[in-house]
């Protein structure tokens, strides 16, 4: 019976052993650099300022990479974005199929098929904006067409703040009907 007991603590004590060694070299991989990645799907995030929510981010899958020297979330299915204005009413609304958040810089790279709809009724069209957070600002030196109740704008060199109310080009050419519909 003794030999029973001595023969199980050993087990147990090798067993124990064997899970520590093999947690501590998983420890060492992470410290080392490798990068860390988490997946998630169906996300929903919320951001807020000062106990004001801004916006919420919607997303079907997002990988958030945790490497020390440069950390970023990926959506490579896309975005939906809605801002709110202090009431919490939706003040506009941004779709793109791609987008990269770097988190240190503060900044997101929204890519391909971007449309976005405004409180004026406005809509923007365009192929990427870099969203700065800390600035609160959205540019575009792509091609940007905005379609507004005056008729239609094409350019680029784009800034607008981040809820897209208040809006410029810098370079543009297009076309405006004016109250008599002539061009």
């Amino acid at each position: 019976m003794k030999q029973l007991i001595y023969i199980l603590g050993l087990g147990f004590l090798f067993l124990f052993c064997a899970c520590e060694e093999e947690l501590a070299e998983e420890e060492r991989v992470v410290e080392v650099g490798e990068t860390a990645i988490e997946k998630a799907k169906g996300v929903e995030m919320f951001y807020s300022d000062s106990a004001i929510v801004r916006f919420k981010i919607e997303a079907e899958l997002m990988y958030d990479y945790l490497a020390k020297e440069e950390k970023k979330r990926e959506f490579p299915n896309g975005v939906k974005v809605e801002f709110y204005d202090e009431n919490f009413n939706v003040s506009s609304y941004l779709v793109a199929q791609y987008a990269l958040h770097f988190k240190d810089k503060n900044q997101i790279v929204l890519q391909d098929s971007i449309v976005v709809w405004n409180s004026k009724g406005e809509k923007f069209y365009t192929d990427e904006l870099v969203w700065n957070e800390k600035t609160e600002t959205v540019t575009s030196d792509k091609e940007v067409i905005v379609i507004t109740k005056e008729g239609t704008l094409k350019g680029n060199s784009f800034i607008s703040n981040q809820d897209f109310s208040k809006w410029e080009m810098r370079k543009g050419k297009g076309f405006f009907y004016n109250e008599l519909g002539i061009e």
